[in-house]
Formats: C-alpha cells, structure tokens, sequence
C-alpha cells in the first residue's frame, strides 16, 4: 500500500453547526393492520393549557393497554377488553410557556404497538387563531401540495381557540396524508427508538422564535457565535474491557478548531479513559461525560494510546493526562480541514463540512483559495454530519468544485406546486451565476468562487444517513452536470424536497413557519433521491469499528475513498477490509453521543426567509 504523507493541516474557525445524532431509518411503509376499528377522535388531540379532562372513545379488535409517553398527561381506566371503550383524559395546567405533547400508544392483542393520538397542549402567549389564520392562508398558496390541502375542512380546527399554532400545522399534515399519503416526501414514517411503532413524522414545521431570523443573503451575521466550553462536538463510547464493571474509553469523533481540546492535541482518533482521576467504566462514564461539556472550570483528562501494530489493534491504558480549562471559541462549520502529498506527486484536500450556512461562505471560499494556492485535484468531501442547510452554500460549494468549465450551467431548479408554477415561478441556481432566484439582488460570492474553483472531473462524497437535503444535492447536482461523484459510506437520508421559511409576528410573539414547497431538481431533470443515494462502496457503520482520524486510510467510514483516490481504482471489499482495525477483543462501541447545543434544523433545506 502506497504512503499518505500529509504536508499541512489548517482549519478555520467559524460558526457551527450541531451534528446530528443517529436517528432510525426512515421506512416507506406503514405498521400492520391497526387494533382499532375506529374512534370518535382525530389523530392530535388539543388540549388547554389550563389542564382539561376529556373523553375519548374507541373500539379495540382485542384486549388493550395504553401508555403515555409524558407524566402531565395521564389516562384511566389505562386496559381493558375489545369493543368499544371510553377512556378519560387528563392534563395538568402547562406552566411552561410553550406548547408541548405527549404521544399515546396502544397496544391490542394480536396486533403491532401503535400511535393511539398525541395530545398537544397549548403553551403559547399569542392568540392561537391569529396565527392559525395566517399558517391557514400559507398552506394554501405555498404548500407543495396546497391544492390537496385546500380539500380539507380546517374549520373546526381555527374555530378552536385553545389549538395551538403547532397542532394546528399538525392537523392539516395529517389530513393531506391522509389522502393515500400524497405528501409523503414532507417526512416519512419513523421507527419510535422506545416503542419500536412507526411513526408519521413530518419535515414542514412551525415554532416560536425569540428574534428575527432570517436566511436572506443580505441578514447574514459579520460575526460569529462564541461558545464557552472545551470543544467537544461528537463522542463515542467503547468497551476497552469484558471484566465486570467493563472499562470504557471515550473516543472523540469531533472537536470544534481552535477550542481548548484543538488546542491541546485533541481531535478525531484520541480516546479518554480518566476523567479527573476516575477510570471510566459502564457504571460512571454517564456521569464523568458530562465533565466534557462543562462552561467553567479545568477538567483532567488521562487519555489511552490506541495504535495498529500488525493489523493488530494495540491499547495502551496508561497514556498522557491533559489539562483542560473551558474558555470561549468561536464554532465552525468546518470539523477538519486540510490538504495532504500523494506518493506520486497529486495534492488531496480532506474536507469534514458540517452544515451549509450562508453566515460561513466566506470562510469555505477562503479555504478553497488555500487549497487552490497548494495544486488540489483530488477532493474528499465528508458531509457525514451535515444534514443541509441554505441553497445557495450549496450552489457556492459546487462553484468551487466545478469551476468555469461549467459557468451559468444550471445546478439545481425548484419545482414549486402547480399554481405557483403556473404563474411563473422559477427557481434555477446556475453555477458561478450571482442571481439570487428566491430574492433580490445578487450573492457576489458565487461569483468570486470561480476563481478559486478546483476545476474538478471528479470528487470523493462520505455520506451517511445523517447526510441530507443541501448534502444531497451536493451529489444529484454535480452528478447533473456530468462530475463523477464517488460516493463511499451508507444509505443517504433521502430528502429531495426543500422549504422557504416565513416570520409572522403576533403581539410581542413571532413564529417561524417553514413548509415544503418544492422538489430540487438537476439539469438532467433527475429528483428520484427520496430513499436516499446509495453509495458506490458501502462502509461499515462509524461505531462498528474503532475511531482513526479524518484522512486516515484506517478510518471506518472514509477509509475506502482514502484507498479508492491513492490507488486511482474502487477498492474491493477485500481490499479495504485488510485495513479496517476490528475493535479486538472485548472493545466494543456504543452510540455517538452529540454534545452540541444547537437546534437540529430538521434536516432542512433552505430558500430565502420572509417577514409577513
């Protein structure tokens, strides 16, 4: 096997972005045949946030029981036989301030676990109907399936003045699903970690905010938010021992650049074993990990020393202690960074991107201006984390990989619903084109990027299932364009469908409303990505094996594309294998644990924002 030798590792610091952690697969399909036959009551129940006592009545095929996921929502009697039932509901006053909900699962002899209803309280300081109004009005004009939504009779629903704006949202999902789930690419059905049932979940969404937010190019933000804390991103747990209790190593997937862990020689590959003196073993390692994310104060950490002797994986338990004190750092979109020598001569960049976010193009640009000044012509691109983000990042990161070869041709085009189309609507995001297709003006940075493109035939994309929407497209529309795209990893999510987002203000309260409203597109027409791309070499998952860093051949992951560009051939299974460290005996890994603190953005892929 040929060397990697790497000449310079950089990384910049910018906003970030919270990694998400693994969520169950997306599943077409629904569960088996229900338990019920039928029920007086819709699939939300909405209630006050005063506390209420309802009655709901079904009939059951067999004997049943129910539970409640949350302890302010309660029900009796909680079993009992087939036939038709009533049950009484009952909430306590929700002295939150935001709505929350409870879903209600039932379970009938015979039959699959299932989703009775969920009970959505009432929270909110606005009027719920003026806002219910206008999310009404919206659905109807922008919603990719506005017409189908139009069928529904929602009267009840805004003649309801204890409804939330949530539950309202919900409601209306719900009724167009329920049209043969016409609008199943707006979600799809998730397996419940805790109940195994599946559920319908959906990707159009509504909340509160605390302040204008906004994804148009002119609102980005001149500075970037500061974190307080060591600088932990993502985290693996891993048995280094069988004996009782089992000894646990903490390996890092991700640490933010220049955060006290970076700073220290931490990063991707290192595993903790003490945290402030204390081995960690399977009885602790819940409490001592939360040490990692404090705000103030040092922490001591004694790390183990993992190393591959003979294809052999070596631990040695007893490694360096490092002190590290909580200080503020600046997050950053950009997990790694760097470029490295080919033993004949080729320059690679590794670039580990985290979510697409207008605020940091500047800072992608300028690292693209690095790679440029250092002859890069071979690209791996790890969007394992990166769950999507704003359009025209994504229109900026294929400018710098496809360069002018390809100027003014179309990246990406939106396909809104029929109405809009019909009335002129286009959304087409052309490469190094500045147009702005969803608001005025121009993006000027599109532009610049042509300059420092790679010019690249080729690129290596790590996808996983957590690598959605924006990272999608990254794929569907270089692949559009002609580019080999050389995707190594798992199944992507599968989301070809994409948001605009709208404010409404009511009183001194202001929501966020973000619906589907179109389907992304490439030159070539191509949109058939709603499961997911499949990849050109299939990779362990990231916890089935030991943790090495980004760019290392050995990585579980990304370790294929590593061996797939040094070779200039896909490596066979085989091939790749002989480099995959097993664990070894008695080293077994848990699930990633993410110790970012930013909202997840529901997989999202973004227009422009609008005040009404």
């Amino acid at each position: 096997m040929k060397k990697l030798f790497y000449i310079l590792a950089f990384a910049l610091a910018t906003t970030g972005f919270a990694a998400c952690s693994d969520d169950e697969g997306t599943e077409g399909g629904t569960s088996t045949e229900s338990g019920i036959n039928s029920k007086d009551f819709d699939a939300t129940v909405a209630v006050s946030g005063d506390g209420e006592v309802k009655n709901l009545t079904f009939d059951a095929k067999g004997t049943w029981s129910i539970v409640s996921a949350k302890t302010w929502c309660s029900f009796e009697p909680s079993k009992g036989s087939a036939g038709k039932n009533t049950i009484t509901l009952t909430t306590d006053p929700n002295e939150s301030g935001s709505e929350r909900s409870a879903k209600i699962t039932i379970t009938v002899e015979g039959h699959k676990q299932e989703v009775l209803c969920t009970v959505v309280q009432n929270g909110e300081t606005p009027e719920p109907s003026t806002m219910n109004d206008w999310i009404h009005e919206m659905m109807g004009e922008y919603y990719l399936w506005n017409e189908e939504y139009r069928q529904l009779d929602m009267a009840p629903y805004l003649e309801n003045e204890t409804i939330g704006f949530s539950a309202f949202l919900q409601a209306g999902l719900e009724g167009v699903d329920a049209m043969d789930h016409i609008n199943i690419e707006d979600g799809g059905w998730v397996k419940n970690k805790e109940t195994g049932a599946l559920e319908r979940e959906f990707f159009s969404n509504v909340k509160q905010v605390s302040g204008g937010i906004s994804y148009a190019p002119a609102a980005m933000p001149e500075t970037r938010a500061q974190i307080t804390g060591l600088g932990f991103v993502r985290l693996m747990p891993t048995y280094f021992t069988e004996n009782s209790p089992k000894k646990v190593g903490i390996g890092v997937l991700a640490v933010y650049p220049d955060s006290p862990a970076a700073e220290a020689g931490i990063g991707r590959g290192t595993y903790i074993n003490r945290i402030n003196g204390a081995t960690i073993t399977e009885l602790n390692y819940k409490s001592l990990v939360k040490q990692l994310s404090i705000s103030s104060g040092t922490v001591r950490l004694g790390l183990a020393e993992i190393s591959v002797v003979d294809g052999q994986l070596s631990i040695n338990e007893q490694g360096p202690t490092v002190n590290l004190t909580a200080a503020a750092y600046e997050e950053s979109v950009f997990y790694y960074a760097g470029t490295g020598q080919l033993e004949d001569g080729r320059t690679m960049a590794y670039l580990t991107y985290g979510q697409f976010e207008m605020t940091y193009d500047q800072a992608l640009l300028d690292l693209f201006k690095e790679f440029k000044q250092k002859n890069v012509t071979e690209l791996v691109l790890d969007l394992r984390y990166n769950g999507g983000g704003h359009v025209m990042s994504s229109t900026m990161l294929a400018t710098l990989i496809a360069g002018d070869k390809y100027k003014d041709q179309i990246y990406t085009k939106m396909e809104y619903n029929r109405e809009r189309t019909e009335a002129g609507k286009v959304g087409e995001y052309r490469i190094g084109n500045s147009t702005i297709p969803d608001g005025n003006g121009v993006y000027s940075l599109i532009v610049d990027a042509l300059q420092y493109s790679l010019n690249l035939d080729h690129v290596y994309v790590i996808g996983t299932y957590d690598t959605a929407s924006a990272s999608e497209m990254i794929i569907n529309g270089l692949r559009g364009l002609g580019i080999d795209v050389r995707l190594v990893g798992q199944q992507t999510h599968g989301k070809n469908v994409g948001m605009e987002v709208w404010q409404q203000t009511s009183g001194t309260t202001t929501i966020q409303f973000s619906p589907i409203t179109f389907r992304a597109y490439n030159v070539k027409d191509e949109c058939d990505y709603a499961d997911g791309f499949t990849p050109d070499y299939i990779s362990p998952k990231e916890n089935e094996y030991a943790v090495f860093p980004f760019g290392s051949v050995y990585e579980t992951v990304a370790g294929p594309a590593m061996i797939w560009m040094i070779e200039n051939q896909k490596p066979s299974a085989s091939q790749a294998s002989m480099l995959r460290v097993a664990p070894g005996a008695g080293l077994r890994c848990g699930e990633p644990i993410d110790l970012t603190k930013k909202a997840k953005m529901t997989d999202a892929l973004v227009l422009g924002a609008e005040n009404e």
